[in-house]
């Protein structure tokens, strides 16, 4: 169980520190500001791939 708790541990602290997170959170206000005309739609693909 130890084995499984600090997989998860170190799972989750790489996710934080790689930034991924980030592009979800604002993700639509990123791709607005560089010029994309349906930020939403690309913020779902960008959700969809991480999904996959």
């Amino acid at each position: 169980m130890a084995y499984r708790t600090l997989l998860g541990i170190t799972l989750q602290a790489l996710q934080q520190l790689t930034g991924a997170n980030f592009f979800f959170y604002y993700g639509t206000t990123i791709f607005a500001s560089v010029g994309l005309n349906d930020s939403y739609i690309t913020a779902m693909i960008l959700g969809g791939v991480n999904f996959a």
